[in-house]
């Protein structure tokens, strides 16, 4: 009987050469770790999902440059941490650009704040047009 590593190396091997029942049995012992360990850094569940599908997809085009030198959970985790965090960082640099910022009130309601001297794009404004339009007809 082989024991859990030898299986899992066995496992691997199979992957790599092309079997994808052995990937899809790869994934169903390994996506719900990887999935918690990037939803640990992004906090947010669509980065958590998007980080381990990435994840796969990477491990889908280079499985072959995979030593057996660790285990493959390991490899795994380590790309789905460089990956969540990248999120993480694009997240953060999308944030700091955002001319919109929502934050919570004291109250508990949800509010919107602009930042001062931000030009309205051309869709706002059209949509501000158009909603005023709107609002003098109804008012007449």
């Amino acid at each position: 009987m082989l024991t859990h590593l030898e299986s899992e190396a066995a496992l691997v091997a199979q992957a790599q050469a092309g079997d994808e029942n052995a990937f899809v049995k790869i994934y169903s012992r390994h996506s719900r770790h990887i999935y918690r360990a990037a939803f640990n850094i992004t906090q947010d569940p669509q980065d958590a999902e998007n980080a381990l599908q990435v994840t796969f997809l990477k491990v889908v085009r280079h499985l072959d440059q995979f030593r057996s030198e660790s285990r493959i959970s390991t490899w795994l985790n380590r790309i789905a941490t460089n990956e969540a965090f990248a999120r993480l960082r694009r997240r953060r640099s999308q944030n700091m650009v955002s001319h919109n910022r929502t934050r919570l009130t004291r109250g508990g309601t949800w509010m919107t704040r602009k930042i001062e001297g931000y030009q309205d794009g051309v869709g706002e404004i059209y949509g501000n047009t158009m909603w005023q339009a709107i609002l003098s007809s109804v008012m007449n």
